[in-house]
């Protein structure tokens, strides 16, 4: 008879692997975390549009955001039976893969766009030059759409280049997405639109295990913005002084008005990089993500602002201004 192994297992030694498999647990994406994730992609997509439509040459809109985190069957009711699949694996600041999905007619019109077709009469087939024109347009759009999420995680974020992109029949394909094996899938759904061509959609699935940390880095974004906003406020006066006289004719200009910029950052390049750029391509600037902007007047910095979007518009809140009387040193 084959000898029986009767090693005890003690209780610590059972509560310790217990506890290794709680740890493995994957946490669970809340109604609040569903609405973090909306916002910081609604802002992303936002970038991502405005690359894919010098690309397209046409009005592109991937917009409204539904974020919920789903069960793959309740997936798999909504993807389409032919579809387009693009695989993106994110290397740096988050790691996992994402898949994005449109219907395989609305890629091949995005394809001839790329190719310089007007979109009207693509032809049936998803040839070779057009699966390229695709990818290439796609991954232009996901580098925009990293550097916003960038800013808003406050990590550099970066996805493998270039995405893996192929057509699927879901009506008879048996292996289907991995992401589907998933327990759960967040879903985020866009409403994809491309000039006067088409109105449909797009989904992008993420693992939980994906979408967690991202939003844990929104939250940690969000809670270190006030302190690195008070930090750099000695660069400005403290505490605003009283307010100085004006001068007897300092009315005459209350209405003369002055130009203000505001800048996002610098970056020095050569001639020949000038020469080589192209609708998608992407400039790294010297701030780093997230770090206040400059706010000018006439060319002079007066203020440190935070970059914040007002409904679909970019817009900047004061974080930190020079005092009364320098600001109207500039104008005089």
């Amino acid at each position: 008879m084959p000898e029986i192994d009767e090693t005890v297992v003690t209780k610590d030694e059972m509560d310790a692997l217990l506890g290794d498999m709680d740890k493995e647990k994957v946490e669970e994406i809340t109604g609040a975390d569903e609405q973090r994730l909306a916002g910081a992609y609604k802002t992303s997509m936002l970038a991502a549009t405005d690359v894919l439509s010098h690309i397209l040459k046409k009005q592109v809109k991937i917009e409204d955001p539904q974020v919920q985190t789903l069960s793959p069957q309740q997936i798999e009711d909504e993807i389409p039976k032919d579809a387009i699949v693009v695989e993106v694996e994110y290397v740096d600041g988050i790691k996992g893969m994402t898949y994005i999905l449109f219907l395989k007619e609305h890629g091949m019109t995005m394809a001839d766009l790329a190719t310089g077709g007007d979109g009207t009469s693509p032809g049936g087939e998803m040839t070779e030059a057009y699966m390229g024109a695709l990818a290439d347009a796609v991954g232009k759009m996901i580098d925009a759409a990293n550097t916003s999420l960038s800013a808003k995680t406050g990590k550099t974020i970066s996805s493998q280049r270039p995405p893996k992109i192929r057509v699927i029949d879901f009506a008879t394909e048996e292996d289907g997405l991995a992401i589907l094996k998933e327990k759960e899938v967040v879903r985020i759904n866009y409403n994809l639109t491309v000039g006067d061509l088409f109105d449909g959609n797009l989904l992008q699935l993420m693992p939980v295990d994906m979408a967690k940390p991202i939003v844990r880095s929104i939250e940690e974004r969000e809670e270190k913005r006030p302190e690195e906003e008070a930090g750099r406020s000695v660069q400005f006066a403290k505490t605003a002084p009283a307010a100085p006289e004006l001068p007897q004719n300092f009315q005459l200009l209350m209405d003369v008005p002055v130009e203000v910029t505001v800048e996002l950052g610098r970056s020095q390049k050569y001639v020949q990089e000038l020469l080589r750029m192209g609708p998608g391509d992407v400039i790294e600037l010297d701030k780093l993500a997230g770090e206040p902007v400059d706010v000018l007047v006439n060319g002079k910095l007066i203020a440190k602002a935070g970059v914040v979007v007002v409904d679909e518009n970019f817009g900047i809140r004061i974080a930190n201004i020079i005092n009364r009387e320098e600001r109207l040193s500039i104008v005089q």
